[in-house]
C-alpha cells in the first residue's frame, strides 16, 4: 500500500524493487515479452528517479548488451555519468561503445583521459561512499 508509513532506513530498498525487478526480468528469460516488460520497468524507473544514476546505467547497459540498441544505450549511458562522473563502469561501457559500436574518436580519447586522470580521485571517492551509504555499496552498478 503506498499510503503505509515506510521507515525512512527502508525507502531506498523499496524504490530499487522496479529496477531490481526490471534488470532481472531481462536477464533471466529469452522471451521477449517479458524483456519487454523488463525494459518498461527500467523506464518507469528512470522516469520515477530521474536523479539516480544506476537505474540510467542498468538501462543502458541491458540495452547495449542484451538488445544491441547502441545509439539508446549511449543516451542513457551519458545521462548517467552526467549524474554521477564517478562511476568506472559507466566510463568503462562508454568507451567500449565509442570505441568499436558507435565510432567517436574524440569522445572516446576524453573518457580514456577521464579514466587516466582521475583514478586515484574516483577510488578515493568510491571508498568513501562505501563508507556513508547506507547499503555498504559505492551506488555506481
Amino acid at each position: 500500500d503506498e499510503k503505509a508509513p515506510v521507515d525512512p532506513r527502508d525507502l531506498a530498498q523499496l524504490t530499487e524493487v522496479r529496477l531490481r525487478y526490471g534488470v532481472t526480468l531481462i536477464m533471466s528469460s529469452e522471451e521477449p515479452a517479458l524483456r519487454q516488460e523488463g525494459l518498461r520497468e527500467l523506464e518507469a524507473y528512470v522516469k520515477a528517479q530521474p536523479g539516480d544514476g544506476r537505474g540510467w546505467f542498468q538501462l543502458g547497459r541491458l540495452l547495449h548488451e542484451e538488445f544491441e540498441q547502441h545509439a539508446r544505450a549511449a543516451e542513457h549511458l551519458e545521462r548517467a555519468l552526467a549524474i554521477d562522473p564517478w562511476c568506472e563502469r559507466t566510463l568503462k561501457l562508454l568507451l567500449t561503445l565509442y570505441t568499436i559500436h558507435l565510432p567517436n574518436p574524440e569522445r572516446a580519447a576524453r573518457l580514456t583521459n577521464c579514466l587516466e586522470t582521475n583514478a586515484a580521485r574516483r577510488k578515493a571517492e568510491i571508498e568513501l561512499r562505501k563508507k556513508t551509504r547506507t547499503d555498504a555499496t559505492d551506488g555506481c552498478y
